[in-house]
């Protein structure tokens, strides 16, 4: 999955890079987390549509996906608020 792939090379970068930046890469990659749990949500209910996944497996699953979404889009709207506080631009991704 993207999130996992991508957590490696998010604090590489941020590491390499100044504070201020980092909040906006950061804020990116989150996006990107935010699109992959978008997926699996869609998996989740393909999954669900074929019979291999019981109803409720299904609806807690789902209830899962949904929480970490909203955790994720909390952290990006903080990034992003931190970010403009430091004088940046808002990420191209929202």
């Amino acid at each position: 999955m993207r999130l996992v792939t991508g957590a490696g090379r998010t604090m590489d970068r941020t590491a390499m890079r100044s504070q201020d930046s980092g909040f906006q890469e950061v804020a990116r990659m989150d996006g990107r987390a935010r699109g992959s749990a978008s997926e699996l949500e869609y998996h989740f209910v393909l999954a669900a549509d074929l019979g291999l996944l019981d109803a409720t497996k299904h609806a807690r699953l789902a209830s899962d996906v949904a929480d970490v979404k909203r955790m994720l889009t909390g952290l990006i709207r903080k990034l992003e608020a931190t970010g403009k506080a430091a004088g940046q631009r808002p990420t191209d991704d929202e």
